[in-house]
């Protein structure tokens, strides 16, 4: 009796180790199917071995809806997608507004997104302008801002923020 309960005791604490064990292994031998996302522009490498990556320089810009908002300030650990419009644009720019319209319903909840319209013609679109295009698209998420800054600091955005190489073309996007 006595060796009877030293064998289920054995068996038991097999068991509880052997559990884990073969967990381990499996997570360990199966293959992964993500892959990282590269970094793009510079990385500096210090004397101490600390790595930087390549940031956004800090900008703010003013939105239609009349708030003012900065990367350092309003934007500060919050996700956003960024992309650059002129409140006239034909072409493709409907059809990227109803994706982007699309994206901002599908995660209109989460507190922590925001979806920044950046006009490329800051001192051509004004206000009203983007307030009016916000009801041609019927833009009803407020977590979307269509925006506008000084020109000189969309400049600075689209070439030390987005490493943009060439010269802004904004006549093909004229009304």
């Amino acid at each position: 009796m006595f060796q009877d309960n030293r064998v289920k005791t054995g068996s038991v604490i097999a068991l509880l180790l052997g559990i884990p064990l073969t967990i381990t292994l499996v997570l360990r031998s199966a293959n992964n199917h993500y892959q990282s996302l590269p970094f793009f522009g510079p990385v500096m490498v210090s004397e101490q071995g600390d790595t930087t990556y390549h940031t956004l320089p800090n900008f703010e810009v003013a939105s239609h809806q009349g708030d003012t908002l900065a990367l350092n300030n309003e934007l500060n650990n919050k996700n956003f997608v960024l992309h650059f419009f002129t409140a006239g644009c034909p072409g493709n720019c409907p059809e990227i507004f109803r994706k982007l319209k699309s994206l901002g319903e599908e995660y209109r909840n989460l507190d922590n997104l925001r979806i920044l319209s950046v006009t490329l013609e800051p001192n051509g679109d004004s206000i009203e302008e983007l307030q009016a295009f916000e009801e041609e698209m019927e833009i009803t998420n407020d977590q979307w801002h269509l925006t506008k800054g000084a020109d000189s600091m969309t400049n600075r955005l689209l070439k030390e923020g987005f490493l943009f190489k060439g010269e802004r073309d904004t006549t093909r996007l004229q009304r």
